[in-house]
């Protein structure tokens, strides 16, 4: 963890603010975790970012949800598709031989999936949307087992939540 030093007065002209580092008049955008009082006169930030850093995590982080999100329409829309040859077949508008070549296009093979990310994919989607999913929906949205998929639930329940 980073540690950095500000004096309540601020950053004065030049000032070194950071340890061995000079300001040179960059913009900054700073992220501040933790602020504690060192001394009666100085202050210790942990855990600031710089711009570039800053405008990376939220560019990773955009693109994670995206991801997270896109794997769940994409699914949704499989779903609504097989469900449109069910329907058809069901009213007698395709024979059982065109559903049956038609439904295997829809079988899924799971895939290996690494459970660190998959664990991030769960909390991500289940906050984003405010929806609960069982096994079977998130095993078809991530194309894995549903055993690893209740590793992942099983994991998640067992972390301590917030009051």
């Amino acid at each position: 963890m980073s540690e950095y030093e500000l004096t309540p007065t601020g950053l004065v002209g030049s000032m070194d603010i950071v340890r061995g580092a000079k300001v040179t008049g960059a913009e900054h955008v700073t992220h501040i975790a933790a602020v504690v009082q060192a001394t009666d006169n100085t202050y210790l930030i942990k855990h600031a970012w710089s711009m570039q850093q800053f405008t990376t995590n939220l560019s990773e982080y955009t693109n994670f949800v995206i991801k997270t999100l896109v794997l769940a329409i994409r699914a949704q829309k499989r779903h609504l598709e097989y469900n449109e040859y069910n329907n058809a077949y069901l009213l007698d508008q395709m024979s059982e031989k065109e559903f049956e070549k038609i439904s295997k296009t829809f079988a899924l093979v799971p895939v290996s999936i690494d459970i660190d990310l998959l664990i991030k994919h769960i909390e991500t989607l289940t906050t984003i949307t405010q929806l609960d999913f069982n096994e079977a929906e998130l095993a078809d949205i991530y194309g894995c087992d549903e055993s690893i998929i209740r590793k992942a639930i099983n994991f998640i329940a067992t972390q301590v939540q917030p009051a």
